[in-house]
């Protein structure tokens, strides 16, 4: 605002000297010709000027604001740069001293996020990503063939930028989900993509005044899991109808399992099996 106005007033300098001067010339009888000599060169002094002016203005206004603008972009990206400004006790420099400790906390919680072992996305209100941790990256990368096989479009680099809702059968169903959800309030799922199942976490992102900010989506692949868990349900369903008795002990020899027909005999033998084992 100070660059502005000491542009201003020489800028309204450049217009009231040169009527000044030529008011005066005017009264003290100077000729037309010579009156239309010094207008030429008040003219051309007053061009010289204002390209003085110019560059003035854009080394005093416009290189600072180049340079915020560059520093907000690197901050948004999850870069902290250093600005160094040739003034700061100017309007430009104090709100760049302003927004230092909010770009350090901004700094703190972007590198929480990159360091977590958990896999976030973080989406606008229009659901479309914004952020995806290392994390996030990581997993992807290594899901990326299992992914094309239902999506042979698929890019890693492409995920930031992209919508939440790429992978969902009913986006519509979903997004009135999320949207809908309250401070604290969690919408959990899982997903099919190709041979893959995802574990969602979504929730809502707000301002400590309640507006609505974006969504956070917390996600796992747990599609082992939910194998391994199959694989145990059908052991378990077969074991217990087996008629069979069948223990399964660890390699400590602890039995870690016995079916329903081995827990049946065993009640039945209990009296005969203390006479030799009391305990």
């Amino acid at each position: 605002m100070k660059q502005l106005l000491t542009v201003q007033n020489k800028l309204i300098a450049l217009v009231v000297i040169p009527t000044a001067f030529l008011s005066v010339a005017g009264f003290m009888g100077y000729s037309s010709g010579q009156m239309t000599q010094m207008m030429t060169i008040l003219l051309w002094l007053a061009t010289a000027t204002l390209v003085i002016l110019g560059i003035y203005a854009i080394r005093t206004i416009s290189a600072p604001l180049d340079k915020m603008t560059k520093w907000s972009e690197a901050l948004a990206q999850g870069r902290h740069e250093v600005v160094q400004l040739d003034n700061n006790e100017d309007e430009i420099g104090k709100l760049r001293i302003t927004l230092e400790p909010v770009a350090e906390k901004v700094m703190v919680h972007s590198s929480t996020l990159s360091n977590l072992r958990s896999n976030v996305i973080i989406a606008d209100n229009e659901d479309m990503i914004t952020y995806a941790n290392q994390g996030t990256v990581n997993s992807l990368t290594e899901l990326t063939e299992d992914i094309r096989k239902q999506f042979p479009d698929f890019d890693v680099a492409k995920v930031v930028g992209g919508s939440i809702h790429r992978f969902h059968k009913n986006p519509d169903h979903i997004r009135k989900i999320i949207q809908a959800l309250r401070p604290g309030q969690v919408h959990s799922a899982n997903i099919k993509i190709g041979p893959l199942t995802l574990d969602l976490n979504a929730g809502g992102i707000f301002s400590a005044d309640g507006e609505r900010l974006g969504t956070y989506v917390e996600w796992r692949d747990v599609t082992r899991e939910i194998e391994a868990q199959r694989q145990s349900d059908i052991m378990n369903s077969t074991m217990t109808g087996m008629a069979s008795n069948v223990i399964i002990a660890d390699n400590d020899d602890n039995i870690q399992y016995a079916n329903e027909a081995s827990i049946k005999n065993l009640t039945r033998l209990t009296d005969d099996i203390r006479q030799q084992f009391p305990n």
